[in-house]
């Protein structure tokens, strides 16, 4: 028994100085709140919007690129007071201009292309956005930070083809999420 013993002992040791550590798989999806707000003029008069699903979805595609997902359901207000408005969906493709290294996910400055397709419920009316979002990112332990400026340009249409009409788009972002 003591031999037995002694043998397993000995296997196990040369086996755990031959063994190499595994390395640290890379972060692959970033799940985040993310609250938005941005303004969209499309009245003539101080139009602001907030996200009230404010959580977005953003996959690695490789050390540098990715792409993210962000519901929008947009709570509009204006001078006579708020309701509902957009309800649509944001996808942007970020590139960071730090590359990720295997045991941490994406930080530092980033810019992004932006596309955002929505349906404004109380004034039945399409919006389009294409836009350049800007921002810096980190991450402090296991979470994620990011904040981020948008501009570009929306395209509003209605049932009416005398009502379209472009305006500006300009969008503040905040992030806060997990790498998994």
């Amino acid at each position: 028994m003591k031999k037995i013993l002694i043998a397993v002992l000995i296997l196990s040791l040369s086996v755990s100085l031959y063994a190499k550590p595994v390395p640290k798989k890379k972060s692959l999806i970033n799940i985040a709140y993310e609250p938005y707000f941005f303004y969209q003029p499309v009245e003539e008069n101080l139009t602001l919007y907030a996200n009230l699903l404010p959580v977005s979805i953003e996959l690695a595609l490789s050390d540098n690129n990715g792409v993210k997902l962000t519901p929008l359901a947009g709570l509009k207000f204006y001078q006579w007071g708020a309701r509902f408005g957009l309800l649509g969906g944001m996808l942007s493709f970020p590139v960071y201009y730090t590359k990720r290294t295997s045991s941490s996910a994406y930080s530092g400055y980033y810019t992004a292309g932006v596309i955002s397709a929505g349906w404004n419920v109380s004034e039945s009316y399409t919006a389009l956005t294409a836009a350049n979002e800007t921002g810096i990112a980190f991450n402090l332990f296991n979470v994620s930070i990011a904040v981020a400026f948008q501009a570009g340009g929306t395209y509003f249409l209605f049932s009416n083809p005398a009502l379209n009409k472009n305006t500006v788009q300009i969008g503040l972002l905040l992030r806060f999420g997990f790498w998994m």
